[in-house]
């Protein structure tokens, strides 16, 4: 067994054979910390056999799919943000009234920018003559 697929990993039973399964599958199923802690229902205790700074997480996801993780714990915590918040439903019509305000007044600023330079322009009919002029 060794540890080059994305999904599947090594575990080790507890004695000196490993099992090579899937990281997904190990996570949703229940599981124990020591021999000790195993059931009649489950006489093996899987612990996953990986490099010695890299550990496996499954992050709970109430939305979708839960996040199974394998890797440094400190790389984690630096690049991931869990928070409580959720996103408003889509059939809210008033949830993207802010995306569209502030797309609204950027266009408008732009537009009014460059009618402002253009009229600004030393030509005839345009401010600008008089701009020229003073």
């Amino acid at each position: 067994c060794a540890n080059d697929s994305v999904s599947d990993y090594c575990f080790a039973t507890g004695t000196e054979e490993s099992v090579c399964l899937h990281a997904r599958t190990f996570t949703d199923a229940s599981h124990c910390d020591k021999a000790s802690d195993c059931t009649q229902d489950e006489p093996l205790c899987l612990t996953p056999h990986l490099e010695s700074s890299a550990r496996l997480f499954r992050l709970v996801n109430n939305l979708r799919h839960d996040i199974v993780y394998v890797g440094n714990p400190s790389l984690l915590a630096q690049t991931v943000l869990l928070t409580d918040c959720q996103p408003i439903p889509p059939w809210n019509p008033l949830y993207q009234l802010p995306n569209v305000v502030e797309t609204f007044l950027t266009y408008l600023v732009s537009l009014s920018s460059a009618l402002a330079l253009l009229n600004a322009l030393p030509a005839y009919f345009f401010d600008g003559q008089w701009i020229f002029r003073a």
